[in-house]
Formats: structure tokens, sequence, C-alpha cells
């Protein structure tokens, strides 16, 4: 869930499709998904227009992501 957090920290509001693709396409993402959902950490919901479901960080969700994309940049950092 921290890897789903943090590429939503990075990446704003995004299609499940897209977070599949940038975390992980593991089977169990979907209930990964609906307990961030279920914590108050995200919101799920279905563009009509586009026919996909939209994630989306709430304001608590934006400050966890915030400390976990500050700490992936300090690692990243810190490798080089």
């Amino acid at each position: 869930m921290i890897s789903i957090l943090t590429y939503l920290g990075a990446n704003g509001a995004s299609r499940k499709i897209d977070i599949y693709e940038g975390v992980s396409s593991n089977p169990r993402m979907p209930d990964k998904l609906n307990s961030l959902e279920e914590l108050g950490l995200v919101t799920q919901e279905m563009d009509m227009t586009s026919r996909s479901t939209i994630v989306t960080l709430t304001p608590a969700g934006e400050q966890v992501a915030s400390l976990f994309v500050a700490i992936d940049k300090c690692i990243k950092g810190n490798l080089r």
C-alpha cells in the first residue's frame, strides 16, 4: 500500500490501470486500493467519460503520501 500512496503522491490522481502498470499488477491490488479507501486515504470514482476508475488521494492521504515521496527522493538521492 505504501507504493500505491507513493505513486499517487508523485503522480496525482490516476486511473486504476495506470496504478497497476506503475506499481504492480498483483491480483491483490484491488483489495489494497479498497483498504486505502476504507482508511480514508484515497477515493475511487468512476469517470463516466472514459469508463475508468480514478483514484485520488484525500487530504489525509496527501499528507501520508508526501512523507513517502520525500523518503523515496531521499533514498534515491543517496543511492547515486
